[in-house]
């Protein structure tokens, strides 16, 4: 539990290198493993990262990505990571990012945006 307020509390304070490391430790360490996507819910992940995507200046596509693909990741096969999504804005900012001039950040987005589709009971 330690390792993962560790990298939350990554994801909210330092530069956006620090940000895109920490964030990128989340989405590898929760992609296909329903068990660390509850516990990086509970600490409190999706807002930070949420967040963090919305602040990105559109300078920064890797981060912009990687906050997409968490997104979309916590989504996948978890109701609860779908609403948390929802319910921290990110529906918003990945609407917004789908008008960047980074084509890898739109397709970032329009696969979050489609795993929350599929999602079965909308949180909407």
């Amino acid at each position: 539990m330690a390792k993962t307020e560790a990298l939350v509390k990554s994801m909210r304070a330092g530069d956006s290198a620090d940000r895109l490391k920490a964030i990128k430790a989340v989405r590898d360490g929760i992609i296909g493993n329903k068990a660390k996507k509850k516990r990086f819910l509970h600490a409190g992940a999706v807002p930070v990262i949420a967040e963090a995507m919305a602040d990105a200046p559109a300078g920064d596509p890797a981060l912009l990505v990687a906050c997409a693909v968490t997104m979309g990741s916590f989504a996948v096969g978890l109701d609860a990571g779908a609403a948390a999504v929802l319910s921290a804005g990110g529906l918003v900012t990945l609407l917004r990012s789908m008008g960047s001039d980074d084509s890898a950040v739109v397709v970032a987005a329009v696969r979050a945006l489609n795993v929350l589709c599929q999602v079965r009971t909308p949180h909407f």
